[in-house]
């Protein structure tokens, strides 16, 4: 028998938003920025969080809680 740890290792975490989608949802906003963002999310076809993430992250898009 091989000897070791049995115990589950850490877990990477959540993956993150990369560059290259915050530039597509960008792109697709300034083209038309008042298209929703679950428009949005099908165009892209990308999860609706991931583009309203992009979003609040961008300092010129703020997404409004109504």
């Amino acid at each position: 028998m091989e000897t070791g740890c049995l115990f589950k290792g850490k877990s990477p975490g959540r993956p993150r938003v990369y560059d290259d989608n915050n530039e597509r949802v960008c792109e697709v906003f300034l083209q038309s920025p008042r298209k929703s963002v679950a428009r949005v999310s099908r165009e892209l076809d990308m999860p609706k969080m991931t583009v309203w993430k992009v979003l609040c992250k961008q300092p010129c898009f703020k997404p409004l809680n109504f």
